[in-house]
């Protein structure tokens, strides 16, 4: 699932590469709220978690919504992840929430963050 998650990332900031996303109203960053410079709704993680179709009705109280960092949604739904790809998304989410650009946020994630070098080991 790790895979299918950073590769619909990596679309939408492909699509939208200079899109920024803006807290909701109450100033949160939120999966499912905030508008994008784009006019989309909610954070690149957000937009890639409703477009695979990953339900949150199996989260109960614990709405990852309200609580979760990136790390933790993506490790919910794959729990073979390894730390690097989760600190890739979590850097991804924090650059993002302050403002920065898709393109700006993947990129230091990128640079930060090879998961792919793991894989040639």
């Amino acid at each position: 699932m790790i895979e299918k998650i950073i590769s619909k990332v990596r679309e939408l900031a492909f699509h939208s590469p200079d899109n920024v996303y803006s807290v909701n109203d109450e100033g949160h960053c939120l999966y499912n709220a905030g508008t994008c410079s784009d006019g989309s709704i909610g954070c690149i993680f957000g937009q890639a978690f409703k477009e695979l179709g990953l339900d949150w009705g199996e989260w109960g109280d614990s709405n990852p919504v309200n609580c979760c960092s990136a790390s933790q949604v993506v490790e919910h739904f794959d729990g073979e992840t390894s730390d690097t790809m989760l600190k890739w998304c979590d850097c991804i989410q924090k650059e993002q929430d302050v403002g920065k650009s898709w393109r700006a946020s993947i990129s230091l994630a990128d640079s930060e963050y090879r998961y792919w070098e793991e894989k040639q080991k």
